[in-house]
């Protein structure tokens, strides 16, 4: 989602010293990530540590301040990202340039960076920044003539706010409580299984694919276990969390999940009603995610393993909304079955207070 006026004006009452040229790098930075600053491999995670190692800690700065498309800054004066490993950060810049590439010349997202920048023209009209249009006119002009490259921070802008921070994903930011979790105990040489459970649409196999790239962890999706037709009986489906087949998941996954070894499992393709191995290789984390994954049948392997148990959260309108982005044609089908078939779980197990750790799912463009 591209930079909103909304967020565009919180930005700028936070900063109230920008110079053109610094309004003009948040919105550069919205769009078109953080790929021109990445150094060659094996410096990224050295300069970051550099970085941090000579910034103050600042415990009212927050973690992370979205700028739009689902970017971030990531603050490094704020202890919680201080905590976390340079490298693991480094990682998270990579992953980020990986998904959003810089600018190249003739970028079809050049449109859109226009847009964003008539929102920061119209906020210095009205006088809400302390440039002028006029400035920032004068600005432009020079900055489109040399082929928008890269922009840096005033003199003004680093002497009133002194900026450390890089751009991510702001997945990461969702996520951050739990690569808290997961790099405390990497530290103490503890194997982990994260589980993510919640509704549909609130962003659970985009947030484990994240985890699952920032760490080389395997993956068990719960859609491996839609159950099969010959199960689908009425006192089956009557029962909360029944249409998923746990019994599988019991046999299949659990025994040898929690073991840390390699080993197999099938995957049910409901399209085709035929199931394929799925080969889960050794690894320090691993993860499990999807509706149902907390089904209380599973509650035992998980204490014994101590896994990191996560609900994801989402507003209603939030999730029909990207349902409908996601999958239109099913809309229906999930508003009048599958929505109240994963309410009733949720309602009957008390599922997101028997999470560890919650984590809320939510648009970027309306959030801090």
């Amino acid at each position: 989602m591209p930079m909103s006026e909304a967020l565009l004006e919180k930005r700028l009452a936070e900063t109230p010293e920008m110079e053109p040229c610094d309004g003009v790098k948040l919105l550069y930075q919205s769009q078109f990530g953080c790929g021109h600053l990445l150094p060659p491999d094996g410096q990224l995670a050295k300069r970051i540590r550099a970085e941090r190692d000579e910034t103050p800690e600042n415990a009212s700065l927050p973690p992370f301040s979205f700028i739009g498309n689902g970017l971030c800054r990531m603050n490094l004066a704020a202890p919680a990202i201080r905590a976390l490993p340079s490298e693991r950060l480094a990682r998270m810049m990579t992953l980020t340039a990986e998904d959003i590439p810089p600018l190249q010349p003739g970028d079809e997202r050049l449109p859109d960076f226009e847009r964003e920048l008539s929102l920061l023209r119209a906020a210095a009209q009205a006088g809400r920044t302390s440039f002028s249009a006029a400035a920032l006119d004068s600005y432009l002009a020079e900055y489109r003539a040399a082929g928008y490259p890269p922009v840096s921070h005033s003199p003004r802008y680093r002497a009133a706010y002194r900026p450390a921070y890089r751009v991510i994903s702001g997945d990461f930011a969702v996520l951050l409580p739990l690569l808290s979790a997961i790099e405390g105990r990497s530290a103490q040489g503890r194997p982990v299984l994260a589980v993510l459970d919640g509704p549909c649409g609130s962003g659970k196999t985009t947030l484990a694919e994240k985890l699952s790239r920032l760490y080389g962890a395997p993956t068990v999706h719960m859609d491996d276990f839609f159950l099969p037709p010959e199960l689908r009986t009425p006192e089956r489906l009557s029962q909360p969390g029944g249409n998923i087949h746990y019994e599988r998941f019991l046999s299949e996954v659990l025994p040898c999940l929690t073991a840390g070894e390699t080993f197999s499992y099938g995957s049910f393709d409901c399209h085709r009603g035929v199931t394929r191995p799925v080969f889960l290789p050794q690894s320090p984390v691993r993860i499990v995610e999807g509706s149902y994954a907390l089904h209380p049948r599973f509650e035992e392997s998980y204490r014994a393993a101590d896994a990191l148990t996560v609900f994801l959260c989402v507003s209603p309108a939030e999730q029909l909304r990207r349902i409908e982005k996601r999958s239109p044609a099913l809309l229906e089908r999930f508003r009048e079955v599958w929505i109240p078939l994963e309410n009733s779980y949720f309602q009957a197990y008390d599922i997101e207070s028997r999470a560890r750790i919650r984590l809320k799912s939510m648009p970027w463009e309306g959030d801090a």
